[in-house]
């Protein structure tokens, strides 16, 4: 593990993951019998899909703080190389694995897909992906791609163009939510890409992230319980919001804006104060959020996998044979999920990286020696 890695910002990559895994799990726990209110899975049913919220705000601290030392078109390219490599590779494995699966277990799972797409994550729409959750990678690159290209501009414009870039977004997103009213139910299919993707509010949060690397640069958070509050105050506000005024919750696209405003603010409370914590010296559970953390990608991408082929072989209706104990039951199913993304992680995802890493330090020493030789 890297020196400079952030404990605490590896315990919140945790908890992001395990909420989407239990928000996901959820559903499976009420079909079992599981009752709607009073345990765990019914708790993160309410917002455990907001851990995608808290990977992009994490994404873009992340991608602030490592490229600060980059310069010139060669730093540029290793960047690149680094994020692609990152995605990917934590990800094909999991599409062959899925891709195996289906093809011997349940082709009919694999009808309507864009194969290509879904490889390359370039496919636009969700029920044509092979793996769904999958649809938050395209951001990843997507945000990837345009920090590279400001990159390539002098430093002293990068901030400056991400400000810009800010302001940018919220006033196409103010525009399209209250006078072209796209965010309305039966006007958002006529959302163009613009709005749905390029210009997404999801991309804001990505650049608050950005903004919260900025701060650390030079100041510190005196008084953190303003902080805590605000994350606090939004959480409140957000699920009060998605249960009296949506009767639902703000996973449907034409509540982006909602959901980013509320959700948005409770990831950027935690990230700053996890951050501020550990400036204070004050790391939470290091070597479990270590390797939590370090596994939140293979969680976050393995878990559909293994509950969609639970229900699959009929291993859903069996506990729900067995009656009570619904909560044990899915906790068990949960932790066996989180075992076999810490072996994925240790045993496929690390060493993937580690021989990507290689391959970059010899196609670096090769053009490094043919630059001495025609120098």
């Amino acid at each position: 593990m890297n020196k400079k890695t952030i404990v605490n910002i590896q315990l919140l990559r945790a908890f992001a993951a395990l909420a989407v895994v239990l928000f996901h799990t959820s559903a499976h726990f009420f079909a079992i019998g599981g009752k709607d209110s009073g345990n765990i899975f019914s708790f993160f049913k309410q917002f455990g899909y907001a851990g995608v919220d808290v990977f992009f705000v994490i994404s873009g601290y992340i991608i602030w703080v490592s490229t600060r030392k980059v310069t010139g078109v060669s730093g540029v390219m290793s960047y690149v190389y680094n994020r692609a490599t990152r995605i990917y590779l934590g990800y094909w494995p999991y599409f062959f694995i899925l891709l195996g699966l289906a093809y011997y277990f349940a082709p009919n799972f694999l009808e309507g897909i864009d194969f290509s797409g879904s490889f390359f994550l370039t496919q636009p729409y969700l029920n044509q992906l092979l793996l769904k959750v999958s649809w938050t990678l395209r951001y990843e690159l997507y945000f990837y791609l345009c920090f590279a290209v400001l990159l390539l501009l002098p430093r002293k414009l990068v901030l400056p163009s991400l400000i810009f870039a800010f302001l940018l977004i919220v006033c196409i997103q103010l525009y399209g939510f209250f006078v072209l009213e796209i965010y309305q139910p039966d006007n958002f299919h006529k959302a163009t890409p613009m709005y749905a993707f390029y210009l997404s509010p999801f991309c804001l949060e990505f650049l608050l992230g950005c903004f919260v690397g900025v701060y650390f640069e030079n100041k510190r958070v005196k008084n953190l319980l303003p902080i805590i509050l605000i994350g606090a105050v939004s959480f409140v506000a957000a699920l009060y919001y998605q249960e009296n005024f949506i009767k639902g919750n703000l996973t449907w696209g034409y509540y982006i804006n909602q959901r980013v405003m509320l959700f948005g603010l409770v990831a950027i409370s935690m990230l700053i104060s996890l951050i501020e914590f550990e400036k204070r010296e004050k790391v939470f559970l290091p070597k479990l959020s270590l390797l939590l953390g370090g596994a939140s990608y293979s969680l976050y991408l393995s878990h559909t996998i293994i509950l969609y082929f639970m229900y699959h072989f009929g291993l859903r209706d069996y506990l729900q044979s067995l009656g009570g104990y619904q909560v044990g039951i899915m906790l068990l199913v949960v932790l066996l999920i989180v075992a076999y993304s810490v072996v994925h992680y240790l045993w496929i995802e690390q060493p993937l990286m580690k021989m990507s890493r290689k391959f970059k330090s010899r196609i670096q020493r090769l053009i490094n020696f043919n630059k001495s030789v025609t120098s």
